[in-house]
């Protein structure tokens, strides 16, 4: 190989060097550094296949930001509706209490214990929402309340 093939190897050593220090952060190095060998187009091949990978990641990462960021002003933009809500409710309840209408909704009944389930209904979600159902129903069923 003769002087050029060092020469060419402390080359490929400092490119490694400087893709290892990816963004201004230095990555994690172990202990014992194993040398690489391989050739340029493995290495092109490399560098390629993890920039597409951190292109990719980084897509995903604003996908969900807007994911959550559309959630998030869903959550808002209910809230004038559910605050409604209870205020009609309220005034049901107390237009019924001072009536002499027998509804069993308003008959004062000692505590029990309530169970509130909150499930999705897109994706994957909608087969543990059918598990948690099940579950509901057999404690229910097994307690009787």
């Amino acid at each position: 190989m003769g002087s050029s093939g060092g020469h060419r190897a402390l080359k490929w050593w400092f490119l490694l060097q400087e893709l290892s220090d990816v963004g201004g952060k230095q990555l994690a190095r172990s202990s014992s550094v194993t040398p690489v060998h391989c050739n340029l187009r493995e290495l092109r091949d490399r560098i390629g296949s993890v920039t597409n990978t951190q292109k990719v990641t980084e897509a995903m990462k604003l996908v969900a930001a807007a994911k959550v960021r559309r959630a998030q002003e869903a959550v808002v933009n209910a809230r004038p509706f559910s605050e409604t809500l209870v205020e009609v409710l309220y005034s049901i309840n107390e237009q019924l209490q001072t009536e002499d209408v027998d509804v069993p909704l308003t008959n004062v009944r000692p505590d029990k214990k309530v169970a509130l389930v909150v499930t999705g209904d897109r994706g994957y979600v909608v087969v543990s929402t059918i598990k948690s159902s099940r579950k509901l129903s057999r404690e229910f069923n097994n307690r009787k309340l």
